[in-house]
């Protein structure tokens, strides 16, 4: 007896795929996550009262 297991899909299109690569990552990180606010860019971006423990968001 053999168990069939369900085989993820991705929930994104070709098309989006192909959008997100012509499109420069600072104009993706502007429109997605907020520009010079965006907490994944590291902590040369963030401001001292957005890291409760330095180096870290920690807000």
């Amino acid at each position: 007896m053999t168990l069939q297991v369900p085989v993820p899909r991705p929930s994104y299109s070709q098309a989006r795929e192909s959008l997100v690569k012509a499109i420069p990552p600072q104009i993706i990180c502007l429109l997605g996550c907020g520009g010079i606010d965006c907490r994944y860019e590291g902590p040369g971006c963030w401001r001292p009262s957005q890291q409760a423990i330095r180096g870290l968001f920690s807000t």
